[in-house]
């Protein structure tokens, strides 16, 4: 599994809205260490940090060039990052 979440691929996030119904984010990640999979997210760091984040992200999906590139507009935007410490896996299929 950990072989699969390493390549580049999407995560779907699921949260549910002051509505009671449910919101999905399809959205870049990044295995580091044991975070991920399912679990309690945690707020990690300040802006700086979240910046930092996105930019490994950036180059894991786009490349060097292409993240520097987009650095150029995320570096603009206010980046917060979140972690999940793993409490269960799915492996259907695996």
């Amino acid at each position: 599994m950990r072989t699969f979440l390493e390549e580049k691929r999407f995560a779907v996030l699921a949260t549910i809205n002051p509505t009671g119904a449910p919101q999905l984010t399809v959205m870049w990640y990044l295995l580091d260490g044991d975070e991920f999979i399912a679990g309690v997210a945690r707020e990690s760091g300040d802006g700086a940090a979240g910046q930092r984040d996105i930019h490994r992200l950036a180059v894991r999906y786009q490349g060097e060039a292409s993240a520097a590139k987009a650095m150029e507009r995320f570096g603009r935007e206010e980046r917060v990052s979140y972690r999940i410490a793993i409490s269960a896996v799915y492996a259907a299929g695996f």
